[in-house]
């Protein structure tokens, strides 16, 4: 008897085009900034329809590896991770988590970046963490919440950065970005923001005592159990009310 062989899936074609596309992307035969072949070049190149091409750029744009300029083509973007955090947030907001467990997954995600940026920082990465903390400082003292949200995302970027962990660092700042929302203050006088406890954070990482480092990252978050935020927590992350403002800052490719 006669082995019947396993039906192989037809790749639709214009995913072809893209891998074809993004295989000169990621040789770096097509550098940042540089334009692709136009439609017409490709369809030429190629041998397919228009339809089949614009597909495929489509495809790419989505991705983050093409922009699509009208009236100039189609170029090469820098890298960068808005793709990945739009997918990021995509997948929290389907995924029915509550404010608290995207607040509880940070927590854990900065305890344990803390304990690796002690063992790993320098002194360069000190006096930036010092520049920001006094920059911080100074928004809490005058309570431009704003600012001072701002600011504390680059504080806790700087931490994942002095891991000096370069994949690690690609894979953890969008999600960072994306969760810090997560436990922003419900109200202006939230001790959430409370200088100090940034600065035994620097402390902690300065002593080049991960575990030290690491208790000092989750006092840091101790404020978040504060009744003020039950409400808050206990709401689905779709439903948040910074999520709408959230979505508007990842498309754009801002921070988060």
């Amino acid at each position: 008897m006669t082995d019947v062989l396993p039906s192989v899936d037809r790749i639709p074609l214009s995913q072809h085009v893209a891998e074809l596309i993004e295989e000169k992307i990621f040789s770096g035969q097509w550098g940042p900034g540089e334009r692709i072949p136009t439609e017409a070049e490709l369809c030429q190149q190629i041998g397919v329809s228009r339809s089949v091409v614009r597909d495929a750029v489509r495809t790419l744009s989505a991705r983050g590896l093409v922009e699509v300029r009208q009236g100039s083509g189609s170029v090469v973007r820098a890298p960068g991770d808005g793709a990945y955090s739009d997918a990021i947030l995509t997948l929290l907001l389907r995924a029915d988590v509550t404010v608290r467990e995207a607040l509880d997954a940070r927590i854990e995600l900065e305890v344990a970046v803390a304990g690796v940026a002690a063992r790993s920082r320098t002194d360069n990465d000190l006096d930036r963490l010092s520049a920001i903390y006094a920059e911080l400082k100074e928004a809490i003292d005058v309570l431009d919440i704003d600012r001072a949200l701002q600011v504390d995302l680059r504080f806790h970027t700087a931490i994942l950065e002095a891991t000096h962990v370069p994949v690690l660092i690609t894979l953890l700042r969008p999600m960072s970005r994306i969760i810090q929302r997560t436990s922003a203050p419900a109200a202006p006088e939230a001790r959430y923001l409370e200088a100090d406890v940034h600065a035994r954070v620097i402390e902690g990482i300065r002593s080049r005592e991960p575990d030290l480092a690491q208790e000092r990252m989750r006092e840091h978050f101790a404020s978040t159990d504060d009744p003020r935020y039950a409400e808050l927590h206990a709401r689905l992350l779709k439903d948040a009310p910074f999520v709408p403002a959230l979505r508007a800052d990842v498309l754009r490719g801002g921070p988060a």
